[in-house]
């Protein structure tokens, strides 16, 4: 089975999507924080002067709710802290990973012991990103569980 043109365009473009979507994702991870951020005050005031002095059924019942929203808000801003701040350094780390292949050990005029040791040492940053992908991915995804 062949496959079109354009449906080989769209894989180029979603493989593509798929290596780029990084930059899209951070820049909706700041924002989703910085809305948090300025509106838990407004959610904070609504769950206090719903709980102290509500009648509705619904918090009489379940008075949680609330607090639970509170709580939700909290983790989620958590979440996002660690998940900017786990993708910043995974950019930091493909810098690096440019970097690193282009470095002469020998050039740098070290001890022996110290050259064996760089040349031992295995600078591929492919292992460790991959890593790094998976827990900023990871807290991603437990920011919508």
């Amino acid at each position: 089975m062949e496959e079109t043109g354009n449906k080989k365009d769209f894989k180029k473009w979603l493989e593509y999507l798929q290596q780029e979507s990084w930059q899209l994702e951070l820049i909706i991870s700041s924002i989703l924080l910085v809305v948090l951020t300025t509106r838990s005050e407004v959610v904070n005031d609504w769950a206090n002067e719903t709980i102290i002095q509500s009648t509705q059924p619904a918090v009489i019942f379940f008075p949680f709710i609330p607090l639970l929203l509170i709580t939700a808000i909290g983790i989620a801003k958590i979440n996002l802290v660690i998940h900017i701040f786990l993708r910043g350094f995974w950019i930091g780390c493909i810098g690096l990973r440019y970097v690193s292949n282009e470095i002469d050990i020998e050039s740098l005029n070290y001890t022996e012991l110290f050259t064996k040791f760089l040349k031992s040492r295995d600078l591929n940053f492919d292992r460790y990103l991959e890593q790094l992908e998976k827990c900023a991915v990871s807290f991603l995804a437990l920011l919508f569980c």
